[in-house]
């Protein structure tokens, strides 16, 4: 079985979503909708690890070296910057001096390895790790899709979610990030709560995976740049369900 939901067209650009269910392995499959969040990094990265390497470091004076803590790092840095681009525990160095002589006291100038020379742009503050440890939990639906496309749509989108809630699975592999994730149609279902609810996020309450406030504020400006120039709808209001 298969469900497609969309187009959905936000004036400047259009979003569609598939779901599949296999039947004889009671397993849904879907592409963007939701996501989840391995606690570890992939076996593809750890067999080649420079990536989380270069996403170890505090800042550009910061010594690399390969620990299994520094890969765990690095993994975790990368799932940030994918979601929210600009997570609220990262400052962004600014100014060519700056960066670039921050570059030139970096121990890793001459690792090919990594490359940039060096530069490594970012200062990672204390306590960054609190926004990778609230995305823990199961599927939820990643900030960008929640705040830029699913809203703008909220009724479609349900009827879509519960139709695919209604059939008869116990996983779900995503396209992106972990899987295959143990849930059946009411924890799929619940992942799209965020659309009922009235405040500015679409959190899950105290226990599952949450988007921090600190985390959202690039997205949130984006929603507002797009709204403006007309590439995106405004949000729409959600009638009150059956």
């Amino acid at each position: 079985a298969h469900t497609l939901l969309g187009p959905l067209d936000s004036k400047q650009g259009k979003f569609e979503e598939v779901a599949f269910l296999h039947r004889p392995s009671r397993t849904l499959m879907v592409v963007d909708s939701v996501v989840a969040i391995s606690p570890t990094p992939p076996s593809l990265l750890e067999e080649a690890p420079a990536p989380l390497l270069f996403h170890s470091r505090d800042d550009m004076t910061q010594p690399v070296i390969d620990t299994a803590a520094a890969r765990l790092k690095g993994w975790m840095r990368i799932v940030l910057f994918a979601l929210y681009f600009r997570p609220g525990g990262l400052k962004i160095v600014e100014g060519a001096d700056n960066v670039f002589g921050g570059a030139l006291q970096s121990p890793e100038r001459t690792n090919k390895e990594l490359g940039w020379f060096g530069i490594y742009p970012f200062e990672w503050q204390p306590g960054w790790e609190r926004s990778f440890e609230a995305l823990q939990g199961g599927l939820f639906v990643a900030p960008g899709l929640q705040t830029i496309i699913f809203n703008r749509f909220p009724e479609q989108v349900l009827d879509w979610v519960e139709t695919v809630a209604a059939w008869d699975f116990e996983r779900v592999i995503p396209a992106h990030l972990d899987g295959p994730v143990k849930a059946d149609g009411k924890v799929w279902r619940e992942a799209f709560r965020f659309l009922e609810e009235t405040g500015a996020l679409g959190n899950l309450g105290m226990v599952g995976p949450r988007l921090l406030s600190e985390d959202m504020s690039l997205i949130n400006e984006a929603e507002v740049g797009l709204v403006k120039d007309g590439t995106i709808l405004p949000r729409a209001p959600l009638a009150k369900r059956r």
